[in-house]
């Protein structure tokens, strides 16, 4: 099994990792069969990892969602730990906090929040999803605009998708926070 840890949220008073360099590092880890975690090495990226999701077949794949940099970015798993990158390629908006992938292996989905909170127009709030290819690479292939506000000004002056997780029958539900609702999509 690998494991990973990526960036902090950037209003984390609490998070260890005060250096910009220290931010834009994924720390990658095995686990035995004992349940002992040991450190396989540290993958270096142009931005913050806000999210790491990996691809459920072999070859397997390890995605990132940069939040500061509105990108994903692919790695190759191996038994030493992540070869890459793969693919660097924008994530369809803006702030990508959430990134999964689909049952059978082949679709990124990314939720772009669109922050902060109070900001008053929607652009770059969006779901995105991506073809997944062979050697991890990547392509994009849809992009969907969100929009809509709800009764918070201070947290739902626009939309803030938040997540878009994929679901049995070749769907996926986005959440967006500031339009206050669940979206159903085809995938």
């Amino acid at each position: 099994a690998l494991c990973g840890a990526g960036g902090c949220d950037g209003a984390d008073t609490a998070c260890a990792r005060d250096s910009e360099a220290e931010r834009r590092v994924i720390w990658t880890y095995a686990l035995t069969q004992m349940g002992d975690l040991y450190p396989v090495g540290n993958l270096t990226v142009p931005g913050t990892p806000a999210w790491l999701v990996a691809s459920p077949h072999a070859p397997q794949c390890l995605f990132a969602a940069l939040v500061d940099v509105s990108s994903v970015i692919s790695f190759s798993i191996t038994e030493r730990g992540a070869d890459g990158p793969i693919a660097l390629l924008p994530s369809g908006g803006t702030n990508p906090v959430y990134a999964s992938v689909t049952a059978d292996g082949q679709t990124l989905l990314v939720a772009n929040y669109h922050g902060p909170d109070d900001v008053a127009d929607s652009e770059g709030a969006s779901v995105a999803s991506f073809r997944i290819g062979a050697g991890c690479s990547l392509e994009a292939a849809a992009v969907v605009p969100h929009g809509g506000s709800s009764v918070s000004p201070s947290r739902q002056a626009s939309a803030h998708p938040h997540s878009l997780v994929a679901a049995r029958g070749g769907l996926a539900y986005a959440c967006d926070l500031g339009a206050d609702t669940v979206f159903a999509y085809a995938v």
